[in-house]
């Protein structure tokens, strides 16, 4: 259950600098332009809505290629990225 929780909070981390970030959400919106890939842009869950946490984990294994291509190009990213530390 601890990990659960931990995986949930990362990918919040996660999705909560790529959402802040213009350049960020414009470099993965080019990215899936040119992979001619529906752009998601990333959503942040609200916590009166209990599917919302749902939702942003489902967009995330959906999204899952595009953000490891948006890491890569961005070692910002880096530092809240799913990884087996912490």
């Amino acid at each position: 259950m601890q990990l659960r929780i931990r995986i949930i909070d990362k990918v919040r981390t996660f999705i909560n600098k790529i959402h802040h970030f213009i350049v960020l959400c414009d470099a993965l919106r080019s990215y899936c332009k040119v992979i001619k890939k529906d752009y998601l842009k990333p959503d942040l869950d609200i916590v009166t809505r209990w599917n919302s946490t749902f939702l942003i984990l489902e967009k995330f294994k959906r999204m899952r290629k595009e953000l490891n291509f948006l890491i890569c190009s961005n070692k910002y990213l880096e530092i809240a990225y799913l990884n087996d530390d912490k």
